[in-house]
């Protein structure tokens, strides 16, 4: 037997959203931000900055928003579907006058011209990006507008509309949606490019009503078929916080209502109890009980004797027996040997827990057989082969043979990606490759690299991309700060010899395979945030975990992490 230490999902879902995508509980320092002006980064956007300046209101001065983080100063975006991307640059008033706004330019013969200017509703840009929201499979715009730290901000969503008679056609507004937090999820399927949006609105302090909604037509619809993924982070979020204030009930009430909407009411009716145990002022009692209803009659009509359970981190899917449901905990870790476990315990008398069974994943190129390390085999996926270990106290019960008969890979519903994260792990893929390139010297002309000794060091010239300390920040700017440069260029002993750069020689490269990396917020101050990355070492489910701190700077949002500390 052993002490009861962990809830299920406390484990496999809190590290992915209490931790990841949007923070719904910023600093104070967070709440009011001084506007971020924006650069060119590119000698191509350099070009278009100096043509939208002819276009650019009095008084205002180009910006960037603050949100999605990973954002550059500009959006560039095939809104019209010509198969030529129209370029967004955004704007903010220097004095007193609140004014904010968009300018879209296009190009047309070979000239980049204003195609429309959009006036902001609000007094700060605080979103910017692309997505299909209509499903059409060309992207909408995406801006929100700050209005104030208590109302949140404005939403509008505009799409291309296409001329009467084959004429240009242009923007117009499709909708307009008030948030205080924004998450844009891309669905998983290929085949579904129509992007959704998960809605925090907020009721007080860290409490948000939150739905997931589709664009249908002419409205946003919640999108049920989603709710399984979404709301499984939602849930996590009230967790954590009526783990920290149990005796709040509208965390309950909040943490009710998303195990609801994720699909597990047998969870749901144990956090509406809780609340309704404690004194009641918000949300009412007569919301309580609501919500008691619907949760009872979601029990009642329950065609399945077996409520599914996913583990993330593992990939898997089990069925838990109804009766058990509340009862049995979970703990994913890392084994000796480069395998994955999950170890499913029940709840027994006194608060302790004891070992029903343990999941492992090991690579099959790792392993010659399961059963070699006592295991009785359970499925293979590609690049993995899942076996069980029974304990053999359970060995011949009904109910957890039935269990582990049950355990399949993936999960029973359809998964999403955030934008956001999306945006910051492609950001990381393109760092760390620039990184490798500055360190292997550029292009050497005709492959011929040039030595020489210095300081008893050995050392090579830089290729002509790379010579000048501007080549360098230019090549590298598009990922890093210039901070984080300049920190880089003293550590790597980059010298400037006989008129050009020079570096120690050394070979290598990167073998952490960043495309399939996990990113998880560890902290929010606003125009800085910080990351975890897990990444999966070879193609087994063991991680390295590595920390990178992104900044808002005048180019966009920029890694501020030396280059070749991740």
């Amino acid at each position: 037997m052993r002490k009861y230490y962990l809830r299920f999902y406390a484990m496999f879902l809190a590290s992915t959203f209490f931790l990841g995508g949007c923070n719904f509980l910023p600093e104070p320092v967070t709440l009011i931000q001084a506007p971020q002006y924006a650069e060119a980064s590119s000698e191509i956007e350099k070009t278009l900055l100096l043509k939208s300046k002819e276009f650019l209101p009095a008084g205002t001065i180009f910006t960037m928003a603050g949100q999605p983080v990973g954002n550059d100063s500009t959006i560039q975006a095939d809104l019209d579907g010509d198969g030529d991307n129209e370029v967004v640059f955004l704007y903010h008033s220097i004095g007193k006058q609140e004014q904010s706004g968009a300018l879209i330019l296009r190009k047309e013969k070979g000239e980049w011209i204003k195609e429309s200017e959009i006036k902001g509703t609000g007094y700060e840009v605080s979103w910017a990006s692309s997505a299909d929201i209509t499903g059409d499979g060309r992207p909408e715009l995406l801006l929100g507008w700050k209005i104030g730290v208590s109302a949140g901000n404005i939403l509008d969503i505009f799409t291309w509309e296409p001329g009467a008679k084959g004429g240009k056609g242009g923007l117009v507004k499709l909708a307009q949606v008030n948030y205080h937090e924004l998450e844009v999820l891309i669905p998983e399927d290929k085949k579904d490019s129509q992007a959704r949006l998960a809605i925090w609105n907020r009721e007080m302090a860290d409490v948000y009503r939150t739905d997931l909604v589709k664009w249908d037509h002419t409205s946003f619809q919640s999108d049920l078929s989603f709710y399984p993924a979404y709301f499984a982070k939602v849930a996590d979020y009230y967790d954590a916080r009526a783990m920290n204030v149990p005796n709040a009930p509208y965390y309950w009430y909040f943490l009710a209502d998303a195990r609801l909407k994720e699909g597990h009411p047998e969870l749901a009716i144990q956090a509406i109890e809780k609340g309704m145990n404690l004194k009641m002022s918000f949300p009412s009692r007569d919301e309580f009980e609501s919500l008691k209803m619907e949760i009872e009659e979601n029990l009642a009509h329950r065609n399945s004797d077996t409520v599914p359970f996913y583990v993330r981190e593992a990939d898997i899917t089990m069925n838990i027996p109804k009766a058990m449901a509340t009862s049995i905990f979970m703990k994913g870790e890392e084994g000796n040997n480069s395998e994955y476990l999950v170890t499913v315990n029940k709840a027994i008398d006194n608060e302790e827990l004891e070992i029903l069974f343990t999941v492992e994943a090991h690579q099959k190129d790792w392993i010659n057989s399961l059963e070699e390390y006592g295991l009785s085999p359970l499925f293979e996926t590609k690049t993995l082969t899942y076996g069980v270990r029974k304990n053999k106290a359970f060995i011949n019960d009904p109910e957890v043979g039935q269990i582990i008969s049950s355990i399949r890979p993936g999960a029973d519903y359809m998964k999403l990606t955030s934008q956001e994260e999306k945006m910051l792990l492609e950001m990381v893929q393109t760092a760390v490759k620039n990184y490798w390139y500055v360190t292997s010297g550029g292009k050497m002309e005709e492959g011929l690299i040039e030595s020489f000794l210095l300081n008893e060091m050995d050392y090579r010239y830089m290729g002509s991309d790379l010579d000048t300390k501007e080549k360098v920040n230019e090549y590298l700017s598009s990922t890093y700060s210039a901070e984080a440069i300049h920190q880089y260029m003293e550590r790597a002993g980059i010298v400037l010899h006989n008129g050009k750069l020079a570096q120690p020689n050394a070979d290598g490269g990167s073998r952490a395979d960043y495309g399939r990396a996990t990113i998880f917020l560890t902290k929010d101050a606003g125009s800085e945030k910080e990351y975890n990355l897990k990444i999966p070492l070879g193609e087994s489910l063991v991680t390295e975990t590595v920390h990178i701190v992104f900044r808002q700077t005048d180019k966009g949002w920029r890694i501020d992490s030396i280059p070749g500390s991740f």
